[in-house]
């Protein structure tokens, strides 16, 4: 849900939108339960970088570019800084990058 409403905030900025909204359609691939803040850890986070590179397939099925792995992981990253500014979670370990 808390992705979801950073996706919404972005919709203004088609092209950033874009973006925010695929990271969103393969996070839900990702976790189709959800996943609360307290599930998500650095292993957490190497599990959906690792899906992105390897399980992720194009409309041409190839996997996705680097460009697009590197835009959507760093899309989730931007929305777990986020949560950190707005005290929803407590600073992860990968966040130090």
């Amino acid at each position: 849900i808390y992705f979801e409403q950073q996706t919404r905030k972005r919709k203004n900025s088609l092209g950033n939108w874009g973006n925010w909204d695929s990271a969103l359609k393969h996070l839900k691939k990702f976790a189709p339960r959800g996943i609360t803040f307290k599930e998500i850890d650095k292993q957490w986070l190497e599990g959906f970088k690792d899906y992105l590179q390897k399980e992720v397939k194009n409309r041409s099925k190839k996997g996705l570019s680097q460009n697009s792995q590197s835009s959507y992981f760093s899309k989730v990253l931007a929305a777990l800084k986020e949560a950190v500014k707005e005290d929803h979670i407590q600073k992860i370990e990968i966040l130090k990058q």
